[in-house]
């Protein structure tokens, strides 16, 4: 997946309303141990790509963008679905958005995720971020337990 840094380092500057990730940032995701990255490649290259955190029963999806020429296209809901089954033993994910981003907003609410507060001019152009959790069903997993 390194091969993928030029490729996800384009399209992020593309999909990034003002926040984008540095090479450096994308660099780090793609090796580190708890993050899980999720590429989207229609052959010519990425068009959809999202980043997880695993930490202790928590999921925290970091960053989900697709191209702005392949959106409505499902990629960003098959990004998160993924996301979250790959960690079925989650008892939440975690997630902030633009409070601007109506789009993604309306897939967040539509995956069932709600709105449970407000981090104040998170965004390095002082944008608030909206910060969503999604209570998850306990996989075989977290069941054991």
């Amino acid at each position: 997946m390194p091969s993928d840094l030029p490729h996800l380092c384009m399209l992020e500057a593309l999909t990034a309303e003002g926040a984008t990730w540095s090479d450096k940032q994308i660099k780090a995701e793609l090796s580190r141990e708890r993050a899980t990255v999720l590429v989207v490649d229609h052959g010519a290259g990425p068009v959809g790509w999202a980043v997880g955190w695993a930490v202790p029963g928590e999921l925290h999806v970091m960053n989900v963008a697709v191209h702005p020429d392949h959106r409505r296209r499902g990629h960003a809901r098959a990004l998160l679905t993924t996301l979250i089954e790959l960690h079925r033993g989650a008892k939440s994910a975690l997630l902030e958005v633009r409070v601007s981003n109506e789009p993604a907003l309306s897939l967040y609410r539509a995956m069932g995720f709600q709105h449970v507060g407000l981090r104040r001019k998170y965004y390095q152009d002082g944008e608030d971020a909206a910060l969503m959790t999604l209570q998850l069903e306990p996989g075989p997993a977290a069941s054991a337990e």
